[in-house]
């Protein structure tokens, strides 16, 4: 026996697929004719006869539609023959006296055969496109759960692995530091404490990645926007990469008058740090990172170029995604896979975008950022809350 299948409360097959007993369709046709037939017995000395066919063609349509093709057929005959003995003249009787009735009656009998299969071909299409409905939706809601299941797991080995890594380097630095005190070099005890404050301040970059993070997926990324130095922002920026990477070179220019933003600068500095960080990390020792800045219309244009390894043209919508990473090329491994995707979170939170091409001469990454210099039209980007 075939298995029944529903879908929003209503069966996919007829139920002569199924196995079903049809007895309650034949019922369904038998009522529904004999329905339709004192309703025209009503209506006779008001319509014409060759207009009551349409009530029986309704009849057959309706039980074609509710279950199958057979009892759409048996209302059909019933439909052929209550016609002739109610309607038809000699009245209660199966002989037909006049050519335009008969011609009424054969054209009655051919409508109905042809109505009542009909229906019941609409009705499976009709139910096996519910079905397919239905099934995208499952497909996609285990789509989603298994997204949620796959970075549930890889938010719980991003925190276990880096934050046991600057926690553990502190601790050792820290252990050796006391156990070691007096017996150390200068230089040694001064590698040690750098070490205990890198490894802090990468703690710390990681857990505000981790917070920034849960407020961009939360809605509770608060804009508070102000007219602000894009110079300024990068100044501050660059000031700060210094301080994570003692050794690394940038390159400043502007091609116009660096313009005023109207945005929150915090996010604006944290969103150009994650890039430049993902820069430094990337880029070969003694190489410089040019950061330039321009306007394009009602747009403040920011570029980011490194030279190093590069991004494959097939990686570049991936590395926005959380927890993406690319270890190639990665000079000290210390990638989380959150930094380019909340940039663009806080970029997108002020209505701007972030891009990534080939660097020159096909060398190196690109970074394009643009930022509208004033508030976007949308009510949504003009403060408060990201939703």
């Amino acid at each position: 026996m075939r298995t029944q299948k529903k879908i929003i409360g209503l069966e996919l097959e007829p139920r002569y697929l199924r196995g079903e007993p049809l007895g309650s369709g034949y019922l369904f046709a038998l009522l529904a004719v004999a329905g339709v037939t004192g309703l025209a017995v009503l209506l006779e000395y008001w319509v014409k006869n060759y207009n009551l066919v349409l009530l029986y063609v309704l009849a057959v349509v309706a039980t074609g539609l509710k279950y199958g093709s057979r009892p759409a057929i048996l209302a059909a005959v019933l439909s052929f023959l209550s016609f002739n003995f109610f309607l038809t003249e000699p009245r209660y009787t199966f002989v037909v006296s006049q050519r335009d009735e008969l011609a009424t009656l054969i054209f009655l009998f051919l409508i109905a055969l042809i109505c009542g299969p009909a229906a019941s071909r609409i009705r499976s299409q009709i139910m096996l496109l519910r079905e397919r409905i239905e099934l995208t939706r499952d497909l996609e809601s285990a789509r989603v759960k298994t997204e949620v299941e796959q970075l549930r797991s890889a938010l719980l080995s991003s925190v276990s692995h880096d934050l046991r890594s600057p926690l553990a380097a502190m601790m050792g630095a820290a252990e050796s530091l006391k156990l070691l005190d007096k017996r150390l070099a200068p230089e040694d005890r001064d590698e040690l404490v750098d070490t205990i404050l890198q490894e802090s301040r990468r703690l710390d970059s990681y857990i505000q990645n981790l917070l920034d993070m849960t407020r961009i997926g939360h809605g509770n990324l608060k804009i508070e926007r102000d007219w602000v130095s894009i110079s300024d922002i990068i100044g501050s920026v660059l000031e700060r990469l210094r301080r994570y990477f003692p050794g690394v070179k940038t390159e400043y220019s502007a091609k116009s008058p660096p313009p005023l933003l109207f945005a929150h600068a915090a996010l604006i500095e944290q969103a150009l740090f994650n890039i430049l960080e993902n820069a430094a990390k990337f880029s070969p020792p003694g190489e410089s990172i040019n950061i330039s800045v321009d306007s394009a219309g009602n747009n403040c244009v920011i570029e980011i170029e490194d030279r190093g390894p590069g991004i494959p043209e097939t990686l570049r919508e991936q590395i926005f995604d959380m927890f993406y990473v690319v270890s190639e090329g990665d000079q000290k491994k210390q990638s989380t896979g959150m930094g380019l995707a909340i940039c663009q979170g806080m970029v997108g939170a002020h209505g701007g975008s972030v891009h990534v091409y080939s660097g020159s001469d096909n060398k190196g990454a690109r970074f394009v950022v643009e930022l509208p210099v004033e508030c976007p039209d949308n009510p949504a980007l003009q403060g408060g809350d990201f939703l």
